[in-house]
């Protein structure tokens, strides 16, 4: 049961995350011998083998963010990270004016970030 209502920041927040995770890989080891089976390949996994993952991959399957782990790894803090970016972005939109430019563009590297997107911003009054 959700202790609180989602803003419409968080659900912004959220969306973004789930299509452009911050971090791109997720790393697991092997804790047993297993197998992989999906519909196009069958995978035999030893114990102890290191599995990389891509969070964006993940995340267009379903609606859960796995740039947080899952399971037993699932991050600690998301609750705080959820609470602190809607806390950043309501203080910003308080103090200052945002506008698109509609320019848009994003970088892969190491972490999704953007590339080349324009806005403007102006002090409020």
């Amino acid at each position: 049961k959700e202790l609180r209502k989602s803003s419409g920041i968080d659900k912004i927040w959220r969306k973004e995350a789930l299509e452009h995770p911050p971090n791109f890989l997720l790393a697991r080891e092997a804790s047993a011998d297993t197998v992989l089976d999906s519909d196009e390949n069958t995978v035999e996994v030893e114990k102890g083998t290191t599995l990389l993952m891509s969070t964006e991959h993940l995340n267009e399957q379903g609606s859960t963010m796995f740039s947080f782990g899952m399971g037993q790894r699932f991050c600690l803090g998301v609750t705080l990270a959820t609470m602190e970016t809607e806390l950043a972005v309501t203080r910003f939109l308080q103090k200052f004016e945002v506008s698109d430019t509609g320019e848009r563009g994003r970088h892969s590297g190491l972490t999704q970030i953007p590339k080349d997107t324009l806005v403007s911003v102006r002090k409020r009054s």
